[in-house]
């Protein structure tokens, strides 16, 4: 009686602490979302600019990132098929390394897309800066809002970066880790 009592109480305080709601469809979901940051370390890009030039291409970055298992890290119980919905709330890059000559400043202008191999998943843009002086870390505005879910389940998610505006002039390979942060919304 006394472990009934314990898991009775156990499932009250879990209630409370989560504070479940309904979703359109009357299915549970938790009230308040998570943000499940994912930072991709040792992303190499050979980078030659001369200031104000743009550098031609988009350059892709696949995401090897298990998301079921970094919600269950924040979320333990949870998973990726509890996941409602997704949408990018933060990013920011960190130069880790630069091999010669040249820091994040080489970077004045720059979006950020996603996209996803599959049907009907186009690629999306989330994230821009202008105008970075920064030479350490750049921190991304987010430009949508749209929930990212699709591409967030997606096998081969990428990050694409385009339009790269240089700033000052460049000659290195930069060393870099990217964090995209997610805001995700669950249903039990």
């Amino acid at each position: 009686m006394r472990n009934f009592k314990l898991l009775t109480l156990f499932a009250i305080m879990f209630s409370l602490l989560v504070g479940c709601t309904t979703d359109d469809e009357g299915n549970p979901a938790v009230q308040s979302p998570i943000d499940i940051p994912t930072k991709i370390n040792n992303i190499e890009i050979p980078f030659a600019t001369i200031e104000g030039t743009t550098l031609p291409g988009p350059i892709n970055i696949r995401l090897n990132v298990d998301f079921d298992e970094a919600i269950g890290d924040a979320v333990p119980g949870l998973g990726l098929d509890n996941v409602a919905s997704a949408e990018l709330v933060d990013f920011y890059v960190e130069l880790d390394d630069s091999t010669f000559v040249g820091d994040l400043t080489a970077i004045e202008d720059m979006d950020i897309y996603v996209k996803a191999n599959g049907p009907d998943l186009e690629e999306i843009k989330v994230a821009e800066v202008r105008g970075n002086t920064a030479a350490d870390r750049i921190n991304f505005g987010v430009v949508s809002n749209e929930d990212l879910i699709d591409y967030f389940k997606a096998d081969d998610l990428y990050l694409v970066l385009r339009d790269i505006k240089a700033g000052d002039s460049s000659l290195t390979t930069f060393t870099i880790s990217a964090t995209p942060v997610w805001k995700a919304s669950f249903q039990l």
